[in-house]
C-alpha cells in the first residue's frame, strides 16, 4: 500500500502577508525591469532623469526590504522599507501630476498614494506591535515572579498580565 501524497502547504507568510509581499514583488520586478530592459513603465519614464533614476533605486530597494524583511531580516526592516515604498509613491504621484498634469496623471496619482497610504498604515501597525511587546517585556523584566514563570513556561498568573 502506498502512503498518501504529502500535502505541500504554502509558507506562513503567505497566508500572514500576501499584499506585502505581492507589494515587494512588484516593486522588486519594477526595479529589475528597468535594470535590464532600461524601461519602467510609460509614465515612469517620462520622468526628468534625477527622479527617474531615484525612483528607480528606491523602489528595488524597499521592495527588497519588504521582502527580506517579512522571509528573514525582521520587522524593522520591512519597516523601513514600506516607508521608503511609501515616500517613492508619494513623490511619484507629485511628479506625475506635475509633469503630466491633472488630466493625464490624476489615475495614476491616486493609485500611488493610495499605495502609499497602505505601506504607512502596516509601518504603523508594526509600530504598534512592536510598542506593546516592548512593554510587555518591561513589564516582565519589572517582576521577578512574571519573569520566572515565563522561563519556566508557566503561564501568567490571573493579576500579572
Amino acid at each position: 500500500m502506498t502512503a498518501p501524497p504529502r500535502r505541500r502547504d504554502l509558507p506562513v507568510v503567505l497566508y500572514a502577508h500576501p499584499f506585502e509581499l505581492a507589494l515587494g514583488v512588484a516593486f522588486t520586478v519594477i526595479g529589475l525591469r528597468a535594470i535590464f530592459e532600461g524601461t519602467t513603465t510609460p509614465s515612469v519614464d517620462q520622468l526628468p532623469e534625477l527622479p527617474l533614476l531615484l525612483y528607480r533605486a528606491a523602489t528595488t530597494l524597499g521592495g527588497l526590504g519588504v521582502i527580506a524583511g517579512l522571509i528573514a531580516l525582521g520587522r524593522t526592516v520591512e519597516r523601513a522599507s514600506l516607508y521608503t515604498v511609501a515616500g517613492t509613491c508619494v513623490a511619484y504621484s507629485v511628479l506625475v501630476v506635475s509633469v503630466q498634469g491633472w488630466r493625464d496623471g490624476f489615475s495614476a496619482a491616486a493609485i500611488t498614494l493610495a499605495i502609499a497610504a497602505a505601506c504607512l498604515l502596516r509601518a504603523l501597525a508594526i509600530r504598534k506591535t512592536e510598542r506593546v511587546i516592548l512593554a510587555q517585556l518591561r513589564h516582565a523584566n519589572a517582576n521577578p515572579d512574571v519573569l520566572r514563570r515565563m522561563i519556566d513556561g508557566r503561564p501568567p498568573r490571573e493579576g500579572d498580565a
